[in-house]
């Protein structure tokens, strides 16, 4: 019986043609359900469907985002004076606080 048995896988692996130096590690395969098959060469995979078959798997990636359009020297100047004006206009001393007596003076006799 151990003869027969490797009589057969003799004869399979002296049926099958040897790869080329090119075909040594392209495809990869990781076990478990699902079988998956990967081509490193091109990135295409392969899922082993449950009737025997390699069902070709759809890569799907990130949405491609067109890129932004150049700004113009115009409106960079324009959008770094509008910072630098807002950093001037929350900057500098802030007005003092009306002392208590002069708020209920402005109240008595509101200047005109």
């Amino acid at each position: 019986m151990r003869l027969l048995r490797f009589a057969v896988l003799m004869g399979l692996l002296m049926a099958a043609p040897a790869a080329g130096a090119a075909d040594v590690g392209r495809y990869e395969i990781t076990p478990g359900p699902p079988m998956i098959l990967l081509d490193t060469t091109n990135g295409k995979t392969w899922r082993y469907d449950a009737d025997g078959k390699w069902q070709p798997v759809e890569v799907v990636g990130p949405k491609v985002t067109p890129p932004k359009p150049a700004e113009s020297t115009q409106q960079r100047w324009q959008r770094e004076s509008e910072a630098r004006r807002l950093k001037l206009k929350n900057s500098g001393p802030k007005p003092a606080e009306k002392k208590p007596i002069r708020k209920l003076l402005d109240k008595l006799a509101p200047t005109q």
